[in-house]
């Protein structure tokens, strides 16, 4: 059986869904969220984001690697913030998890 990982990423919380693929027909298998907390708090913004891609990778990727995910959506992030320095967080850290994806689930 095949799955769907759904992803809606956000900086402080990252929403989980899986899916059974069944074409037509599928039904929800997990639906969560992690909240990567990292201590202690980095003073680079950057290093910060890195280490919650971590924690993600560790707690979630890394723990449903072993089922079989054939389809993945990430959920873009919202760009019509007015604030440019949010903006362009969400996009670093939307592509930081893209890649763990990437590298984890292949």
């Amino acid at each position: 059986m095949s799955r769907i990982l759904g992803l809606d990423v956000s900086t402080k919380t990252i929403g989980i869904a899986i899916f059974e693929n069944n074409g037509e027909k599928g039904k929800l298998q997990l639906l969560t969220h992690i909240t990567p907390k990292v201590k202690p708090k980095p003073s680079n913004n950057t290093e910060l984001l890195i280490k919650k891609a971590q924690i993600f990778e560790t707690e979630f990727l890394e723990k449903y690697s072993d089922i079989e995910i054939d389809k993945v959506i990430i959920e873009e992030p919202l760009l019509r913030s007015n604030n440019v320095n949010t903006v362009g967080t969400l996009l670093r850290f939307n592509g930081m998890i893209c890649k763990s994806v990437y590298e984890v689930l292949n």
